[in-house]
Parts: structure tokens; sequence; C-alpha cells
């Protein structure tokens, strides 16, 4: 009978402590699928930014590239879809068809200036991706009668301007300008003789020409300190609305990629190598290009700095609302949050 008792208990307390493990693992398995169900709203949830840029090796592409492959953005919890635009960035954006784009103050001023409602985030750099280009030589400079460019109004139009004006030519008295649409026109028209300079965003496009190695090229640093070709990160007013936490997170991760750019030239430079195929010759030429066209750039957008360029503008495009409010156009408390953070 005592013996019964003992192995009652014993079953009893087998029972009590299998029923005790089940329930912790049941409560384990419901931990973990309910920790699951959390990382997949996570990543569901996880930021997600459009933005749109021209195709190809420019300033700009280099510095998102960059921070895409580095894990920037990642690191920052955002995640960037890049269109890559087939029409001016600007107005995909305008359209509703992104949330960000990286442009020019020039064109965005002129649109501002007009009827468009862009908002402007920071200013990283100036454009350092175009280069000048004649069929005449730099002796014969003066003897060009015919010019380029893709769009009136446009920064390009702008960069035209000046560069043509830094070489003592009256652009208004002795040069036409015409509008080309692409630069593979624009190119095709320079070695046919039908223009005499025009703009191109990378030289590397005169290797695609038979005899483009005759034709001068001409970089904006090396010409005028007029040119002041200065890229500009814009998003919509829309956009803001809806997105401003992931807009906040792709102005950061663009100035941490930035500044990780500007400390470590070497790896900088075996990036720009690796990643375009270039010599090494030719990504230190581009570097330091890159370390150029940081001089004297505020990434905080700077109004008191505009005077010159606003009244340019409002000769070269002719804008509908010429007398607009500037500070309208300004929404800097990303690039503030971005470089105190920095600091």
């Amino acid at each position: 009978m005592k013996n019964k008792i003992v192995l009652s208990a014993i079953l009893v307390a087998v029972i009590a402590v299998g029923a005790a493990l089940y329930y912790k693992n049941l409560k384990k398995e419901e931990a973990l699928k309910q920790e699951g169900q959390t990382k997949e709203e996570v990543a569901e949830e996880k930021k997600k930014v459009r933005l749109v840029l021209l195709d190809g090796v420019t300033d700009v592409n280099f510095i998102v590239d960059f921070a895409t492959d580095k894990g920037i953005f990642s690191d920052n919890g955002l995640e960037v879809e890049v269109i890559l635009a087939e029409k001016q960035p600007d107005q995909i954006l305008m359209a509703g068809e992104a949330d960000v784009s990286v442009g020019t103050f020039i064109s965005t001023l002129g649109a501002y200036l007009s009827e468009a409602e862009p908002r402007l985030l920071a200013t990283p750099i100036n454009g350092f991706d175009s280069v000048f280009v004649s069929r005449l030589s730099k002796e014969n400079v003066k003897d060009i009668k015919r010019a380029a460019v893709g769009r009136f109004g446009s920064g390009g139009h702008f960069n035209v301007d000046s560069a043509l004006r830094s070489f003592g030519l009256d652009v208004d008295r002795d040069v036409e300008l015409v509008a080309i649409s692409g630069e593979g026109p624009r190119l095709q028209a320079l070695a046919k003789g039908e223009v005499d300079f025009i703009s191109l965003r990378s030289e590397q496009a005169l290797q695609n020409i038979e005899g483009g190695e005759n034709f001068a090229v001409y970089y904006p640093e090396e010409i005028t300190k007029e040119i002041d070709y200065i890229r500009d990160i814009i998003t919509s007013p829309k956009a803001l609305t809806e997105k401003p936490e992931e807009l906040k997170a792709f102005i950061i991760s663009f100035y941490q990629a930035f500044e990780y750019l500007s400390k470590n030239p070497q790896e900088a430079r075996d990036y720009i190598a690796s990643r375009y195929a270039f010599s090494a010759e030719e990504a230190g030429k581009f570097y330091g290009r890159f370390e150029k066209a940081r001089e004297g750039v505020s990434f905080i957008p700077d109004p008191s700095k505009w005077s010159n360029v606003i009244e340019r503008v409002k000769k070269l495009v002719e804008p509908t609302n010429p007398d607009k409010d500037i500070n309208g156009l300004i929404y800097d408390v990303f690039a503030k949050e971005a470089v105190a953070a920095g600091n």
C-alpha cells in the first residue's frame, strides 16, 4: 500500500513537471511567434523613399551609390528606390512620381519663381560632373557662334551662358543658343559642326564619338568662379507631409556619406575605381573634383549667398512670379539636424 502511494506521488510529480514544461514551451513558442510577427511587421514598415536621378556616373550618383553600397541608408533604417529619369528629375518629383530629387539649385529656383512649389532641403555640393566641350581649339574660343543647351532655363543653360561669358563673349549679341535635348543629339550636332559648344555630364561620352579626342574640353572649376552650379536636394510639400521621417533619414544618410568620403580619400578613390571601372588616374581626378566642389558650399541652405544667382535666374528664365518670397522655398530642419549630429 505504501509503495502504491509513493508511486502515485511520483506519477503526479512527473505529470506536474511535464505540464509545467509543456506550458513553458508553449509560452516560448508563442513568444517566438509573436517576435517573428514583430520582425515581419518591422520589415514591412521599413522607411522607404523614392529618389529620382539622371542616369550615368555623376557627382550626385557617386554619393548615392556609396551610401547604398556602404550600408549607410540601411543603417538609418531607410530603403531607397532609385528612379532613373527619362525627363527632368524635378518634373518627375513635382508630378508625385518620386519623393526626393537631387538636381540643381538654378532649376529649382526657376521653377519656384514660377508656378511650382518645390521645397529645398539641402545644398550639398557644387556640381562637378559636367564638362564643356568645343569643336574649336582653345586658341579660337572667341570664334564660337552657336552653342547648345539641353533645356532653356535649366542649370545647364545657366552654366553654358556663364562659361561663354567667361571667354569674353557677348552671349546676347554674338552667340546663338539652341536647345537640343539629350547628350547624344548634342554631341552629334557638335561633331557635324552644327554647333560649336555644348555641355556634357561626363567627358567619357567623348569616347563614343569619332574625333572626340580632338575636341577642347573645359572643366567648370577651371573657367570661372562665377559658375555656381549648386546641387540641391529637394522634395514636394506632399512628400514632406506624408514622409517626413523618410526624408530626414535620407538627408542624414546623404550627409554621413558625404563626410565619410571626404575623410577617407584613399577608400573613396578605390571605391570609384572599382564601382565605375575607372583607372587609378581617372579615379583620382574624379575624387579631386569632388573635393574641390565642396569648397565654399554650405550643406544647410544659405540664402544670404544667393543674390547674384537669383538675379541671373530672373534674367535667363524670366519667371512668372519673380518677387516670390524666397524663404518659402527653404525647409532646412533636416539639414541642420544632420550637420549638428555630425559635429
